[in-house]
């Protein structure tokens, strides 16, 4: 299978390349050939304790590769175990094989020595694992020859190669590993899912945050609504009271168109009644002048012919008060009347004797 391209591909190949720390031997049948290779890190390799630029690991998109052009086949390579290949010699691999820790060894095994320094076996001593340290396997040496004693040595995991398995089924157990591809794959998806967890923190934290504000700014608006409420309440009440008030001011000036119309009519009525008064001071004047001289008691004098009984009573033809009326015309008569009078002058009234009945 393809590895899954994806952004980042060549940081979880360099994550990879950092699992693959450890010794390593090269294998070539099944059997180990000389070299110890240390991997470090960051793919920082040493062979038998020597370095060589061009022999460190590199990690890009496709794979494990060396600048010298060899590269790690990625569907059938595992953690325990790399293949090699270069693409001008496909048929040309080599096979790099982890050196097994102290658990990957049982009592029982069969197992070969193998030289540390020069990678070469040694005349394929061979032993039987009895037991275990810390860090080191005891191993009960085959004697070389029938009747020499056995020894008991302690040894690397690395110095030693298992020949045969006491439990047989234990080899193919160990061998069931995933492809490097796989675990390319399996990076990704844990780099993912971290992402995905990561941004999901983010996002909750960020809903809270939200939550929060708009928890604020329902709380502000619900505070905000409650002012405009009691404030649409007084409007109301302002509203009633300026209605009441418009009523009021308009029967206050419905009365005050009233009371000015009274005012005008109290006001002409009171010009009438002086104007009356006027007149009749006028007119009593007027009916004044118009009497006798002799008194002016509203009596006509003798006239000629006319002589005074001797009983005293009145003369037969006598003349007898006539009351006095206002002449014809109205007011207008009596207003001409008495202009005409204050043109005659005190000196026309003196000159009539005698008073001229109307």
């Amino acid at each position: 299978r393809a590895p899954i391209a994806m952004e980042g591909d060549e940081m979880v190949v360099e994550m990879l390349l950092n699992d693959l720390q450890g010794e390593w031997r090269l294998h070539d049948a099944k059997k180990a050939l000389p070299g110890l290779i240390e991997i470090k890190d960051q793919g920082y390799v040493l062979y038998d304790g020597c370095h060589w630029d061009t022999q460190d690991l590199l990690a890009d998109a496709a794979g494990i590769y060396r600048a010298d052009g060899w590269r790690v086949d990625m569907n059938v390579s595992d953690t325990d175990e790399l293949e090699w290949m270069k693409e001008e010699d496909p048929g040309h691999t080599i096979i790099w094989k982890r050196c097994q820790g102290v658990s990957s060894f049982s009592p029982g095994d069969i197992v070969a020595f193998i030289g540390a320094e020069t990678g070469e076996e040694e005349e394929r001593i061979q032993g039987t694992v009895i037991g275990f340290t810390d860090t080191r396997i005891k191993v009960r040496q085959e004697a070389e020859f029938e009747g020499d004693l056995t020894e008991v040595v302690e040894a690397q995991p690395h110095e030693l190669e298992i020949v045969t398995r006491a439990n047989p089924d234990a080899e193919g157990q160990n061998r069931s590993l995933p492809s490097l591809t796989l675990c390319l794959e399996f990076k990704r998806l844990a780099m993912l899912q971290e992402m995905i967890v990561r941004e999901n923190d983010e996002l909750a934290a960020e809903n809270t945050e939200l939550r929060t504000e708009l928890t604020g700014h329902t709380m502000q608006l619900d505070r905000e609504n409650s002012r405009l409420r009691a404030q649409l309440q007084l409007s109301d009440a302002l509203q009633r009271e300026l209605t009441n008030t418009l009523s009021v001011n308009q029967q206050n000036w419905e009365i005050q168109s009233q009371n000015d119309e009274l005012r005008q009519q109290v006001s002409r009525a009171g010009d009438l009644q002086r104007e009356f008064t006027s007149l009749s001071q006028q007119h009593d004047k007027l009916a004044g002048t118009m009497l006798t001289p002799r008194g002016r008691t509203g009596l006509a004098g003798p006239s000629s012919g006319s002589f005074p009984s001797s009983s005293g009573g009145t003369p037969r033809n006598a003349a007898v008060p006539v009351p006095l009326a206002p002449p014809a015309g109205g007011t207008e008569a009596i207003r001409s009347a008495l202009a005409d009078l204050d043109a005659m002058g005190p000196e026309d009234d003196e000159e009539d004797d005698e008073w001229i009945p109307i």
